[in-house]
C-alpha cells in the first residue's frame, strides 16, 4: 500500500534512499530522481534523492519546527563485496556511541537497528533483482552532523561527533507524548549503567542547581514523573534523587506525578497547607524565597516511597536562581 508522505521522514529512510539510489546507480547505470522505499511498518513510499558519479543523497524532511536534523543531507557511497552481503558503515557525521544502555554497542557508528534493517531489505531486492553473488558495501555521511548534533540530546546520551540514523516507522508523526516519554527512557537506559545513583528533574534550572552541588547522573523527565518513577521502578532501581524547583515538585507530596501546571491542585497552595503559613502568595518561587522548604522536601520523599517501591528517595530543591531551598537526604 503506498503512503501519502504529511509529516516527513526519519533519518533512516532518507539514509535508505540514498543507499538504495546509489546501488541502483551502480548496478543499473542510471540515475533517478526518487525511489520507492518499503518502510517497517509495511507502507510503500516515494522519496526524492539526487544522485552523482560516486553517490547519492537524500535531505531528511519534517514540518515539526523543533526538529534540528530537518533538511540534513544524508550521503551514500556503495562499492561491490565478495562476501556477499551487506554492510552497512557509518562515516563523517554519524556519531560514535561511548555509553551503555543504547541499542548499539559501545565504540560503534549510532546507526540504530531499524534503519540498518531497512537499507539491508531495499537493498537486498536490488541484488535479488540482478541475481548477483556479490554484497555491497554501503557507506554513509552527514556532513552537517557533528554541528546538528550539538543541538541534540546525543551528547547526554553518550554519542559523540555526530547525529544517530534513527526511525523506527521510517515516517515521523507530529511530537507526541510517546516521543518524549521514550527519549526519558532511552537516557534513563544510559545513566543507570553509572556508578552513582539516578537523579531526575523537571528541566534545566533542576539539573545546573544538581550539578552544582555534585551531582551529576541527571536525567530530566519534564512533567513525566510518573511515567519515569514507573520506569525505575521495573529496572529494580532502589535509590533514586528528585531535584528541581517546588513549583513543580511540590505537586509529588499530593501524588501528583504528572507536574504540568494545569494539572492538579497548585504547588503554592500544597507549600502553604503543609507549612501552615498564613497569608497570600502568588507564586512558589517567592514562597522559596521567604521560607525553608525541608519539611516539603521530606513529604515529597514519604508520598514517593508510599506510592513506589524505592528504599531511600532524597530530595533537593531550589529556586529560580538555583540556591537550595529545602532538602531531604535519605540516609
Amino acid at each position: 500500500m503506498k503512503l501519502k508522505l504529511k509529516n516527513g521522514i526519519t533519518t533512516g529512510t532518507a539514509a535508505t534512499a540514498a543507499s538504495k539510489a546509489i546501488v541502483i546507480k551502480l548496478l543499473q547505470g542510471v540515475s533517478l530522481e526518487r525511489v520507492s522505499l518499503k518502510l517497517p511498518v509495511g507502507y510503500i513510499v516515494e522519496i526524492p534523492v539526487k544522485v552523482y558519479d560516486d553517490r547519492a543523497s537524500c535531505q531528511k524532511w519534517s514540518i515539526e519546527p523543533d526538529d534540528v536534523t530537518k533538511e540534513v543531507e544524508i550521503i551514500a557511497r556503495a562499492q561491490l563485496n565478495e562476501k556477499g552481503v551487506i554492510n552497512i558503515i557509518g562515516g563523517q557525521g554519524i556519531g560514535i556511541v561511548t555509553k551503555r544502555g543504547l541499542q548499539i554497542p559501545v565504540g560503534e557508528k549510532a546507526i540504530n537497528p531499524v534503519p540498518k534493517k531497512m537499507i539491508r531489505e531495499n537493498v537486498y531486492e536490488i541484488l535479488e533483482r540482478f541475481k548477483t553473488s556479490f554484497g555491497i558495501d554501503i557507506y554513509l555521511e552527514v556532513p552537517e552532523g557533528e554541528k546538528i548534533a550539538k543541538k541534540t540530546f546525543n551528547e547526554r546520551l553518550g554519542i559523540i561527533g555526530g547525529i544517530s540514523i534513527i526511525g523506527t516507522k521510517g515516517i515521523i508523526n507530529p511530537m507526541s507524548e510517546d516521543a518524549l516519554r521514550q527519549t526519558i527512557k532511552c537516557e534513563i537506559d544510559v545513566k543507570i549503567n553509572e556508578k552513582e545513583p539516578i537523579a531526575i528533574t523537571p528541566g534545566n534550572i533542576g539539573e545546573r542547581a544538581l550539578l552544582s552541588i555534585g551531582i551529576k547522573n541527571v536525567v530530566i523527565v519534564n512533567n513525566y514523573f510518573d511515567f519515569a518513577l514507573q520506569y525505575l521502578t521495573c529496572l529494580g532501581i532502589k535509590r533514586i534523587i528528585i531535584g528541581g524547583h517546588p513549583g513543580k515538585l511540590a505537586k509529588l507530596a499530593h501524588g501528583i506525578y504528572y507536574t504540568h501546571s494545569k494539572s492538579g491542585i497548585k504547588a503554592v497552595q500544597i507549600i502553604k497547607t503543609s507549612l501552615g503559613c498564613k497569608g497570600e502568595y502568588n507564586t512558589a518561587e517567592e514562597m522559596a524565597k521567604l521560607f525553608c522548604l525541608d519539611k516539603i522536601a521530606y513529604l515529597i520523599s514519604e508520598r514517593v516511597k508510599r506510592d513506589f517501591p524505592f528504599e531511600k528517595v532524597s530530595i533537593f530543591l531550589f529556586s529560580m536562581d538555583g540556591k537550595k531551598c529545602g532538602e531531604f537526604i535519605d540516609e
